[in-house]
């Protein structure tokens, strides 16, 4: 979906904000401008944002900004799974998932033989930020206490 009539008006609403001038600063056709883009770049942007006050909070604010992250984190590393498994290259599924969802070790998640989740849990997924979401998961499915 492209826009093309308001991106004008849009560009005015922002552009008194921090996002106005990251936002529209590297595009050279503001009419091919597309709503995906837009969303990729604003999040982008509310991630830095996100970083910097949690490199300036303590806690317990440090950990709720840690924790806010954690349902975006857990998508993308659902999205890493199933796009490994069609066998998309690794370099354009960090590239285009969810910037609220990144960290470090996304880029360790490698692809599972058959069904094998519990070896996928052992190797790769209890190192991650959100590791115990998916340790619970699995018991659940497996029926393990």
């Amino acid at each position: 979906m492209k826009v093309t009539s308001n991106i004008q008006e849009f560009k005015l609403v922002l552009e008194d904000t921090d996002y106005g001038s990251d936002i529209f600063a590297n595009q050279d056709n503001e009419s091919e401008f597309e709503v995906t883009q837009l969303r990729k770049a604003m999040k982008e942007k509310l991630m830095e944002q996100i970083e910097f006050i949690s490199g300036q909070a303590v806690y317990p604010l440090s950990q709720f900004l840690k924790m806010m992250l954690h349902g975006y984190q857990i998508d993308n590393v659902v999205f890493m799974i199933e796009g490994l498994k069609s066998n998309r290259p690794m370099e354009e599924l960090i590239r285009i998932a969810d910037p609220l969802g990144r960290f470090p070790e996304l880029k360790n998640i490698m692809p599972i033989e058959g069904e094998d989740y519990a070896s996928l849990y052992q190797n790769v997924l209890i190192d991650l930020p959100v590791g115990i979401y998916f340790r619970k998961f699995l018991n659940e499915v497996t029926g393990a206490a």
